[in-house]
């Protein structure tokens, strides 16, 4: 059977778990390897996930960790919607139009 391989990198901007897997990994950038076999048909071709790897570097050593893609996705999706709740929550400590009418009330 054909098969593809395809690397991409994501970035965690919080610590996350992976279904299947004890402790936490950090927040950061990690490498992904997803391994995809052919079906082949008539009329077209079609792939389909065989296996999904997170590439952990730690001191000088790379561990291939095989992972389910959809608890990716699931851990990916819950980071997003961490972030995006973060961002709405942050108030500027300094905002140049409020400055500007302080200085205005000051002449």
């Amino acid at each position: 059977m054909t098969s593809r391989t395809t690397k991409s990198i994501v970035t965690f901007c919080y610590p996350f778990i992976l279904g299947g897997h004890k402790g936490v990994f950090p927040s950061g950038s990690y490498e992904i390897i997803a391994e995809d076999e052919i079906l082949e048909s008539l009329s077209f071709f079609a792939y389909r996930r065989a296996q999904t790897y997170l590439t952990i570097a730690t001191s000088g050593r790379c561990q291939l960790h095989s992972i389910d893609h959809r608890d990716l996705e699931v851990a990916l999706a819950n980071d997003r919607a961490r972030s995006q709740v973060s961002k709405k929550n942050i108030t500027p400590v300094f905002d140049p139009s409020q400055d500007r009418k302080e200085q205005r009330k000051i002449q």
